[in-house]
């Protein structure tokens, strides 16, 4: 018998008079189904060594604190942040140049954004539910790869069907960086450092910029002007004089592989602590949390005992089981989610095609337990509502700068992508103000409810000003709150989720808001067949609407501990 199983065998007498006090309570007519966590002696024991336990790996985590692994974790992980924007903005900048090479219709002018956002679907579904049962190394050291692979062979491509093939595996390489690495950097930090976490999306904006640059200093000299911005447009040779969409591919691809030797060959990620907690696997944990205090140049050694608390402490954490259950509402407590949630057996049978992707609808089901039913949904319409309305905005904007340019008779080419280029470093400031602003009053709940709204507003400016230089400082608005909102969105998910459903609530909801931009660009196309300005307008609805749904959100994470 393990350490661990003496300790829960110890407990089970005190859990069962914790179990009898609640049962007094709720009996003479009451029903006693609302603590349905409280399922047998032995899994309330286990419950309460595994707070302890995880008190225990925070209180370890303190006392290592933020040093060199740390700092460095954040790079890296950023370098998946920077890479899944990096793509997005690349695409966009070189629609229209790879419509004027393949002759495509406006209707079908968005499909290679389409085909992007598809994989980054199939990608954050996939290593979302392989994070949660295999760990988090594998996405972490692989992911990338494909996207360079599958990047430099895009470049090459003959025609726009192939094109779009690669585009799918591109986005497969890199739609797992936002819901995972989101998680592995939450669960290497000390508590008090999380804000951390929103900081990633300075790296998410630093992707944009990082493509808008690369498509100003590259796309004007290599690429056929459009026949509308030009009379002599028709005279050039796409196959000659419009590769520059293709050179910009084999840039970011190169970047893309610089990055996958940082992640892979300079720096060893070990396994989660968090995740070989929540295994049981303890002896991995010590290994892993060893290895951390090693690499930032301390000499203290940790054991099992270090995790395992004693029998006085499980005595004290069973006296506060009874009174933290009675205490569900999220916004009034500071105790993490994983003390007031339990992993309920679900009896549903996951087929072996979704194991073999790595998924357990037993997970699932349990992200729509009581406890985070609302969140769940409101959280995940969030990610889909997102994401439409960037889409919505950002697809043809090259073409709308270009528009606005034309009716001051300055549309050149350098013009739409300085514009662009503007927008992309805008967003920089958002970065910063994110993590500052979640842990002021306004909290996560607030400061995301903000960028929605004041996001929305600018966007309708981008649309009512005729004069270039008014429409690009709405325009550079629109991106600083446009990385706020993903900056706080997109580190408030991890948060509200128990460490056994994180990265499968965070794949979920990345999968979801890549399924809706997949058909958000198709949509822009056809909106803007019919009105040129109906895309943005619907954007800006959207984001009118997320506002909304914010305020309904049941949980505010500022100073809460996320394990």
């Amino acid at each position: 018998m393990s350490d661990r199983d003496q300790l829960i065998d110890n407990q089970n007498l005190k859990i069962y008079n914790s179990n009898s006090r609640s049962s007094s309570r709720s009996s003479g007519g009451g029903s006693n189904e609302d603590n349905y966590v409280f399922k047998t002696d032995n899994e309330n024991s286990s419950l309460i060594v595994s707070k302890a336990s995880q008190d225990h790996l925070d209180n370890i985590l303190h006392k290592i604190g933020m040093g060199k692994f740390q700092y460095l974790l954040f790079i890296l992980c950023g370098f998946g942040w920077m890479s899944d924007n990096m793509w997005l903005q690349g695409v966009i900048a070189i629609l229209p140049r790879i419509q004027r090479h393949y002759s495509i219709s406006d209707v079908y002018a968005g499909s290679p954004s389409s085909s992007l956002f598809f994989g980054m679907a199939v990608s954050a579904l996939f290593w979302g539910g392989h994070s949660d049962l295999h760990g988090r190394r594998d996405s972490f050291n692989w992911s990338l790869a494909i996207a360079t692979v599958s990047g430099i062979i895009s470049a090459f491509a003959p025609n726009f069907f192939l094109l779009n093939l690669l585009f799918i595996c591109v986005g497969f390489g890199v739609g797992s960086a936002v819901p995972v690495d989101s998680s592995i950097l939450l669960e290497f930090l000390p508590s008090k450092y999380h804000y951390f976490v929103t900081g990633l999306s300075l790296f998410f904006n630093a992707g944009s910029v990082v493509a808008s640059l690369s498509a100003y200093l590259i796309l004007p000299s290599f690429s056929c002007v459009d026949q509308v911005s030009n009379i002599g447009a028709e005279l050039c040779d796409v196959n000659l004089s419009n590769n520059g969409w293709r050179y910009l591919i084999i840039a970011l691809s190169i970047l893309q592989g610089i990055m996958v030797i940082s992640r892979v060959f300079l720096f060893k990620l070990p396994e989660s602590p968090q995740y070989l907690l929540a295994q049981n696997r303890l002896d991995e944990v010590v290994d892993s949390l060893n290895y951390i205090s090693n690499y930032n140049g301390l000499t203290t050694r940790f054991t099992i005992q270090d995790l395992e608390p004693s029998n006085d402490q499980l005595d004290i954490a069973a006296d506060n089981f009874e009174l933290q259950e009675q205490d569900l509402n999220a916004e009034e407590s500071n105790t993490s989610a994983s003390s007031r949630f339990t992993i309920i057996e679900s009896h549903l049978k996951t087929p072996w095609i979704l194991k073999v992707l790595g998924f357990d609808l037993n997970l699932i089901y349990n992200l729509f337990q009581p406890y985070y039913r609302l969140s769940t949904i409101l959280i995940w319409s969030l990610w889909v509502f997102q994401a439409a309305a960037f889409v919505l905005f950002t697809v043809f904007l090259p073409k709308y700068l270009e528009l606005k340019g034309q009716t001051e008779g300055e549309s050149s080419m350098k013009d739409v992508y300085w514009g662009y280029l503007i927008y992309a470093f805008f967003g920089i400031p958002g970065s910063f103000a994110g993590s500052w602003l979640v842990d002021t009053r306004l909290g996560r709940k607030g400061t995301l409810a903000l960028s929605f709204l004041l996001g929305g507003i600018f966007q309708l400016g981008f649309i009512w000003f005729q004069n270039l230089d008014l429409v690009t400082y709405c325009g550079a608005a629109v991106a600083f709150f446009a990385t706020l909102m993903c900056a706080v969105l997109f580190s408030y998910t991890p948060e509200v989720f128990d460490p056994r459903l994180r990265s499968t609530a965070c794949g979920i909801a990345a999968s979801l808001s890549r399924l809706f931009a997949i058909i958000s660009p198709m949509l822009a196309g056809v909106l803007y067949s019919i009105r040129v300005w109906s895309p943005i307008e619907l954007s800006t609805l959207l984001l009118f609407i997320s506002t909304v749904i914010t305020v309904l959100l049941p949980i505010e994470t500022k100073g809460i501990n996320k394990f």
